[in-house]
């Protein structure tokens, strides 16, 4: 009896044995019995693992042709760097030309490994799994077969860490080819007219929303045209060098959009991006972050480009008869040089209607000097200088909660003034040891006005030319609540200033305009060559100009 639970146990352990490639053949056939370590063609119970443990290059596996089946437990594609391909040929017509029997997961592609289904069956599966197909980050499953997907999506493994796994449509012949797509998640989803000779349309229908957690790729001379009537939901980026059209058949006031819901992510591509009349919305989720490298054009008026977290336009723009809104809290990076306009024919967004919201945050960050454009709303959030010379106010702007100095200089002028109401000040730490007044490399360059109802300081991010002034004020008349700053370059008009004061430059000096009677508490962080004194806060040494008289501290 014990010899025969024995043999038992040791027959159970063969039958599933692990079968290594190595290669020893000199060929890429997988029925071919040297070709595998232990020796011996893979058996329907096998977990085979194509490595590089034998063999350190490069390397193809074919499966055979003809009627034959394959069958074993589960594959791996493991390459420890480089490529390893599996393939099931053209000239493979059963069906399944492949089959894996482990109800977990059948088959594993890692990083590098790639398996190209190019079954040349007449119908039905000819890939076909008990379990789950799981491509991780960096593998690659390619569709080279016009046989039917929606059998196999719905296998695919959509644990974290098969984001960037690629589920690639690359379908012979010329006529379309309809993918599944309703309903369902993808990690990576690709596009492609390679074995088509060059042009290939897929398209895809349904009333449930696609989810796809990676990039979704249309490559030259593929055009996917989707009719669905739900939305679909992208993790990743979206490149687009063929076509991509949103094209609902019917119309309707829910579904129909196409969400951007990662965080840093891109659309690019060189291709075309078309919707028609019954598609409602380009959306860019709260929370996610969508950065144009290619125009977006809304065709039709009730396409509209809906940012409830940040687009950075850089130097591409939205535009068409469409709309674009901007939701509060949001955020909108503008890189072109004439910013944001109210006309449709300049700057980053040139839709027929617009809206841009009073509690949303306004960056620039061009290459080269821009103007804000006339735009933006009066009243923003927030805004933010993050340009390598100059950004040219173009209107008056309020800012009711943050503005941000990070590269170059913000020119406010007596016509297009800087407000700020209630608005704190951040910029880089300067050499003042400062991060809330601006700082050497962006500052404000004309008028500021400070409008507050409190007693405590304020920064003020005052400079001319090239030179940083930073000063700060503490009204100590709280319902005094209005003045107006400016730093001036060059000595008083007044000659004979007393008293003589070590720590005065005649380099400049502040121009102060109250709105009413009040006093004030100032102090400045002088520049090393304009005194003798290490300390920061010099309160009786800053020479003002408070509506027309001189004098000397608050």
């Amino acid at each position: 009896m014990w010899k025969l639970i024995l043999w038992l146990l040791i027959c159970t352990v063969d039958l599933q044995a692990q079968k290594f490639w190595d290669g020893g053949a000199g060929t890429n056939a997988w029925n071919d019995a040297l070709n595998w370590y232990p020796d011996g063609i893979p058996g329907s119970e096998d977990e085979v693992i194509l490595d590089h443990q034998w063999i350190d290059r490069d390397y193809l596996v074919e499966l055979p042709s003809g009627l034959q089946t394959t069958q074993v437990k589960t594959i791996r594609i493991a390459p420890s760097s480089g490529n390893i391909i599996l393939m099931l040929p053209p000239g493979n017509t059963a069906i399944p030309g492949l089959l894996l029997t482990s109800t977990g997961n059948g088959m594993i592609i890692e990083n590098g490994g790639i398996f190209i289904n190019g079954s040349g069956a007449g119908s039905g599966s000819p890939f076909q799994l008990a379990g789950k197909l799981k491509i991780n980050n960096g593998g690659r499953y390619i569709h080279r077969t016009p046989r039917g997907n929606a059998e196999l999506i719905d296998k695919l493994n959509n644990e974290p860490g098969t984001e960037k796994g690629i589920f690639e449509f690359d379908v012979p012949g010329t006529t379309g080819y309809t993918v599944s797509l309703t309903g369902n998640t993808f990690g990576s989803l690709y596009f492609k007219a390679l074995s088509a000779g060059g042009n290939k349309s897929y398209s895809g229908s349904g009333a449930s929303n696609v989810l796809v957690r990676g990039d979704l790729t249309i490559e030259a001379g593929a055009s996917v045209t989707s009719t669905l009537t739900s939305d679909i939901v992208l993790h990743g980026s979206l490149s687009v060098q063929g076509k991509l059209n949103l094209h609902p058949v019917t119309a309707g006031t829910s579904g129909r959009s196409f969400v951007f819901a990662g965080r840093d992510v891109f659309f690019r591509g060189s291709g075309t991006l078309s919707m028609n009349a019954f598609f409602r919305n380009i959306l860019v989720a709260k929370n996610a972050s969508l950065a144009l490298e290619t125009p977006c054009m809304l065709n039709y008026t009730p396409n509209t480009f809906l940012c409830q977290g940040t687009i950075n336009c850089g130097q591409s723009y939205v535009g068409g008869p469409g709309s674009f809104l901007l939701s509060d809290s949001a955020s909108i990076i503008a890189g072109a040089d004439s910013g944001i306009w109210s006309t449709a024919d300049k700057g980053n967004i040139r839709t027929a209607f617009r809206n841009f919201s009073v509690h949303a945050s306004y960056q620039y960050a061009g290459n080269s000097s821009q103007l804000t454009g006339d735009g933006i709303p009066d009243t923003v959030a927030g805004l933010t200088v993050n340009n390598s010379t100059s950004l040219v106010l173009t209107k008056p702007v309020v800012v009711t909660d943050t503005l941000h100095l990070l590269s170059g200089v913000l020119i406010s002028g007596s016509s297009n003034l800087l407000t700020l109401r209630g608005a704190s000040v951040r910029s880089p730490i300067s050499m003042y040891s400062e991060s809330n007044g601006g700082w050497e490399k962006s500052y404000v360059d004309g008028a500021i006005k400070i409008l507050t109802s409190d007693s405590s300081w304020h920064a003020i991010p005052s400079g001319t030319g090239n030179t940083h002034v930073p000063l700060k004020l503490k009204p100590m008349d709280i319902s005094a609540n209005e003045i107006m700053v400016r730093y001036i370059a060059g000595p008083h008009p007044v000659k004979d200033l007393l008293p003589s004061l070590d720590r005065v430059s005649a380099k400049g000096y502040f121009e102060l305009s109250p709105k009413h009677a009040s006093t004030w508490q100032l102090a400045m962080s002088y520049r090393p060559e304009d005194t003798s004194s290490t300390g920061e806060l010099m309160t009786p040494a800053i020479l003002v100009d408070v509506n027309g008289q001189w004098k000397w501290g608050g």
